[in-house]
């Protein structure tokens, strides 16, 4: 009887981390290269005008498992504008979100047709502080193909 409350216990400390740790990911998350196409650096706005007028590439992690992610720049100059849609994941233990049922909502322009937009990917967190997460794309969802 011991052994099963110390199991149940430890499985509701460990449930309970990991929805504070997936709950970390919710909001708004700048993109920012970190060196390759597969590392990236995630940062969060302190501030809701921290980031002048949405320029760049953002992922949104929403607490019903959806999440967003686009690249924008409302001059309209810049010709890479696009934005993705689908469900998430987080398992805390293995620090990796998975992005699943991956929709096109606006597609880049046709200067980047070879551009190709899978059902699914995996990010690995790497490091977090704050509101910056460094994290590298493990199986990416969009892929460049070959003509």
């Amino acid at each position: 009887m011991k052994k099963a409350l110390f199991f149940f216990i430890t499985l509701l400390l460990v449930v309970d981390l990991s929805a504070q740790d997936k709950s970390s990911l919710y909001g708004k998350w700048k993109m920012n290269y970190n060196g390759s196409e597969k590392d990236f650096i995630l940062q969060k706005p302190e501030t809701e005008d921290q980031f002048e007028r949405n320029w760049g590439h953002f992922i949104e992690f929403h607490e019903d498992g959806t999440y967003t992610e686009k690249a924008s720049a409302p001059c309209g100059l810049d010709d890479n504008r696009f934005s993705y849609s689908g469900k998430w994941t987080y398992n805390s233990i293995t620090k990796v979100i998975e992005l699943k049922d991956i929709k096109v909502d606006h597609k880049r322009p046709d200067i980047y047709n070879n551009y190709k937009v899978l059902e699914s990917g995996t990010i690995q967190l790497i490091s977090s502080d704050k509101n910056i997460i460094s994290i590298k794309i493990s199986k990416p969802w969009e892929k460049i193909s070959e003509k």
